[in-house]
């Protein structure tokens, strides 16, 4: 195995790079304060075609490969988590379509979400419903050629400025995917989340009371389970979920070391202090596990031959280690590292979300613990 990037990789790299540089990182900390989304970023992003890197050109995607889209991931995660997270909801919003849809459905609208000439979001989390799919009380009705949708959807990342939709609700034979345009009768954007962090990316609720769609809406048709679709999306998700984590932590321990290396106390750096240089060694020992984890479930990914064993400690080990390395980040930067004028508590409050965003750790752990038992024939679920 050769996991040394393409040349193609390391362009696109530096192009990722560029951006997330030149277009990103000086809004953040206007993001954050002001709550509000990245819409100028997405459209920048979208006419520089970022957000076609994993798609098939056959709709006009650059079918550029799974660990172009996690360099991508990477390098926004590490100038704003929230921007990662915006663009990461809409590439899933199409990714489910990809995965779902009828060919027709996939040639009708994928185009305008690949070029970023519409913007997608997923509603698929209920108050009641969150990492339980099977709790989804949101209904769809058949009534004569159309689906009447009733119910509400929480944390809907770009919710309230994105084109289109894909909902999880239940119909009488099952689960199902729907894709409901922003503009439909009966669709009800309610408010934004008000969030500890990511609130460049913060969630909002959408309401379905009596929302009609035809049933070419139903990605898929008829013989397609809205839980089957949205599993076969999930690698695609948390893959992305763990490159954005792995660009925060390195963003942590790249503004660990310059403070370190400048703060001076004790008669000298802090750099000098031998529990800082612990530190700065174990952050910097999990960031590279973390990386090879990610780069190696992304080959496996592209081979067709992850589980959902792979997946799920990727996704648990993402959110451990960038969590744990922002969290010595404060702890290395002191009061600095807790005060609203420096971007360190920024970083803090934004990596809380990712041991729970796309799958709590605590689900990723059942899943690779059931893994491990079945295997020596245990079985712990019914």
């Amino acid at each position: 195995m050769d996991f040394a990037l393409t040349d193609e990789q390391l362009m696109f790299l530096d192009m990722f790079r560029d951006f997330a540089r030149q277009e990103v990182a000086p809004l953040a900390e206007e993001l954050d304060r002001q709550e509000r989304p990245p819409l100028e970023t997405i459209h920048k992003a979208a006419a520089l075609d970022l957000l076609a890197i994993p798609f098939p050109e056959q709709y006009d995607g650059m079918n550029a490969g799974l660990l172009a889209y996690g360099l991508l991931m990477e390098e926004l995660g590490k100038v704003c988590l929230a921007t990662a997270v915006t663009v990461g909801a809409h590439c899933t919003a199409a990714m489910l379509i990809a995965a779902g849809g009828t060919e027709e459905q996939k040639q009708s609208l994928l185009p305008s979400l690949v070029k970023g000439h519409k913007i997608g979001a997923y509603a698929i989390v209920e108050p009641d419903a969150g990492s339980d799919l099977s709790g989804v009380a949101t209904t769809a009705r058949l009534d004569g050629n159309e689906y009447v949708l009733n119910g509400r959807k929480s944390h809907v990342v770009n919710g309230d400025f994105a084109d289109l939709l894909v909902v999880l609700a239940q119909t009488e034979r099952g689960p199902a995917c729907f894709v409901v345009d922003k503009s439909s009768p009966g669709l009800v954007v309610g408010w934004r989340n008000k969030q500890m962090g990511l609130r460049g990316a913060a969630g909002c609720t959408i309401f379905l009371d009596g929302c009609r769609l035809a049933m070419s809406n139903r990605l898929g048709g008829e013989e397609q389970n809205g839980h089957d679709i949205i599993r076969r999306t999930w690698p695609f998700s948390r893959l992305g979920v763990a490159f954005a984590c792995l660009g925060i932590a390195e963003r942590g321990l790249a503004d660990s070391v310059e403070f370190a290396r400048n703060r001076q106390q004790f008669g000298g750096p802090i750099a000098l202090k031998q529990i800082i240089q612990r530190y700065l060694a174990d952050m910097a020992t999990q960031i590279e596990s973390l990386r090879h984890m990610a780069h190696y479930t992304a080959w496996l990914m592209e081979q067709g031959r992850s589980s959902e064993r792979d997946i799920a400690m990727l996704k648990l080990w993402a959110g451990e280690v960038a969590t744990w390395v922002i969290n010595k980040t404060v702890q290395i930067h002191g009061g600095m590292g807790y005060i609203k004028s420096f971007h360190v508590e920024r970083l803090y409050r934004d990596v809380r979300a990712m041991a729970i965003h796309e799958g709590t750790a605590e689900l990723q752990r059942l899943a690779v613990a059931e893994d491990i038992l079945a295997a020596v024939g245990v079985v712990t679920a019914p």
